[in-house]
């Protein structure tokens, strides 16, 4: 199927999706969620076609992983074992992305790199610090994931500065997405909680994928 039909159907999705989030009705919510990853993968896959077999992988993988993450806190209510499985999911799926911008040549000077690493950095303290008091015996798990989303954030960075807006931009909204949850969850609940963080998300998933996808057909 042509990429334009495929953007047609994700784009339909979202719309249905942030509708129901909106409107709060469950069941159609629940219904839609899970087509988003599964919608965009086949976007992904129509625009670079065979091309670039490792780094496609490594995509596909990046996509899979967060259709898991999608899957399982969708149930977290029910059961606080969902939220670890979602987070593992999630931290498997900026690992892909890691893997998959260190695929491309870094472009930035080492005071630039530096720049990037305390920006990330001190961003994730700052983060750490603020969720700290409610964390409970979720400590390490969070640290670990706060790691791996400073370096997601670096490498997406130092790879694609001044090459790739749509990936910077992405990688922000990324971490952004992922901040409203953990602050939601471990500190206090925020104001339309729900359709900022899924609204921050797929933007973040969208640009990603378009700005890899671009970076492919590139080379």
């Amino acid at each position: 199927m042509k990429s334009k039909y495929w953007l047609i159907l994700f784009s339909s999705d979202v719309v249905l999706h942030l509708f129901t989030t909106v409107y709060a009705l469950p069941t159609l919510n629940l219904l839609t969620k899970p087509f988003l990853m599964v919608l965009l993968g086949g976007y992904f896959v129509s625009l670079i076609g065979n091309r670039n077999n490792k780094l496609r992988l490594l995509i596909i993988t990046a996509l899979v992983c967060s259709w898991f993450g999608d899957t399982f806190l969708m149930f977290q209510v029910q059961n606080s074992l969902f939220f670890i499985l979602g987070l593992a999911s999630f931290l498997l799926a900026h690992i892909a992305y890691i893997f998959a911008f260190n695929k491309f040549k870094g472009y930035v000077s080492k005071s630039t790199l530096y720049l990037f690493i305390a920006i990330f950095s001190t961003y994730s303290l700052v983060l750490a610090f603020a969720l700290w008091p409610g964390l409970g015996d979720m400590k390490m798990p969070v640290i670990a994931y706060a790691l791996v989303i400073t370096l997601m954030g670096i490498t997406g960075f130092a790879k694609n500065w001044k090459v790739n807006n749509l990936i910077l931009i992405g990688v922000v909204l990324f971490i952004l997405s992922d901040s409203l949850i953990a602050y939601t969850k471990f500190v206090a609940p925020v104001k339309l909680s729900r359709l900022l963080i899924m609204s921050t998300y797929i933007a973040a998933q969208f640009l990603i994928i378009k700005g890899l996808s671009q970076r492919i057909l590139a080379k």
